[in-house]
């Protein structure tokens, strides 16, 4: 049987991917003559702007050199593809801001399915990006790289995170992932980081979870049952 490889992309770009499915499906309910029921939609849309543009500059600047020691074509590709990606990104910037700007009922509208289509070209370039990062770049670094050391690279990217930041992405990933991720990811937690870490994420797990996920995930990690319950 062949062994499961440490899939570094795979928390985050799931909890990237929920957020733009979330993200689309309260765009294709707005208003968009309504500022004041559009604006949290906005608002969300936003912040997941800032969350792929802090996604890209991680790659670039902390995956993408391990992938060049070996293979750079691969990553002259990859860093064109983020380049497409901020121009996605800064279109639909400047639909958010037309809409902002507009006065009445009719142009808001207008506006509004300005922000849906680009949005769409965003997603449709960004799903099929992340699995060509799944796949291309993993194969290399997979080829290359052990385990341990694509572990380690994961906490320099973490390191870069502010707090704020990494709790927001951390509840999109709890919500987005696997009962047995969910527990992969709490049982490395537990390993490397300090006990009141491992705590606040038992405790978002337990926020974010389906109540018989966390049920079943509590049971097999019988110490945060104790931590919870104290």
């Amino acid at each position: 049987m062949e062994k499961t490889r440490y899939n570094l992309f795979n928390l985050i770009h799931k909890g990237l991917r929920l957020m733009m499915y979330d993200t689309a499906a309260q765009l294709q309910r707005t208003d968009f003559a309504s500022p004041e029921t559009t604006r949290p939609v906005i608002n969300q849309l936003e912040v997941l702007l800032t969350y792929f543009e802090g996604h890209a500059d991680h790659e670039d600047s902390v995956v993408l050199p391990y992938v060049q020691r070996h293979d750079p074509v691969l990553v002259d590709d990859f860093e064109k593809q983020h380049v497409e990606d901020h121009r996605l990104g800064a279109e639909l910037t400047h639909a958010i801001e037309q809409w902002r700007n507009e006065k009445n009922t009719q142009t808001r509208r207008a506006a509004g399915r300005r922000i849906v289509y680009a949005f769409n070209t965003f997603i449709a370039f960004n799903l099929d990006h992340m699995n060509k990062e799944e796949h291309l770049l993993n194969e290399v670094l997979w080829k290359h790289y052990s385990d341990t050391e694509l572990k380690g690279i994961t906490q320099q990217i973490i390191q870069r995170i502010d707090i704020e930041t990494l709790t927001a992405l951390s509840r999109w990933m709890m919500r987005a992932v696997s009962k047995d991720e969910v527990m992969d990811w709490l049982k490395g937690v537990k390993m490397t980081a300090p006990e009141h870490v491992f705590v606040y994420y038992c405790k978002l797990a337990q926020e974010e979870l389906p109540p018989l996920v966390w049920s079943d995930v509590r049971a097999i990690l019988f110490t945060v049952h104790e931590i919870i319950e104290h």
